[in-house]
């Protein structure tokens, strides 16, 4: 690493927004890093920063209370959003998720929620 580079720490809202941006377009993402057009992290140091979430199938009262706190300070036109419910078809084998150390039964079907 060159001395000339100054290291860039990012907040936490920072690395939010960043992960959105990835999800939403990869190439994009890439893209706007590539030509400094936005200041965002690699993808390496988003990796880093959620590793040690985790999200076990099932609901999440935690997700719920989140999205309750943040619309409570956000604007109206910022409270605009889709809540979209979808079922989606999945092979149907055991899988063994190693973060979170816990075997997953043959399920056929699986529920997807997805605010926007």
């Amino acid at each position: 690493m060159s001395k000339n580079k100054k290291i860039r720490h990012y907040n936490n809202d920072e690395i939010c927004e960043a992960i959105l941006l990835l999800a939403l377009s990869a190439k994009a993402y890439e893209m706007l890093r590539r030509i400094s057009i936005l200041p965002l992290p690699h993808r390496v140091t988003l990796a880093r920063k959620v590793k040690h979430f985790d999200c076990a199938p099932g609901l999440q009262p935690e997700f719920f209370e989140f999205i309750k706190l943040k619309l409570s300070i956000s604007e109206d036109w910022e409270r605009q959003c889709i809540l979209m419910f979808d079922e989606m078809h999945i092979s149907e084998s055991y899988e063994f998720c190693k973060r979170l150390k816990t075997m997953y039964g043959a399920n056929k079907k699986v529920q997807v929620v997805l605010l926007r």
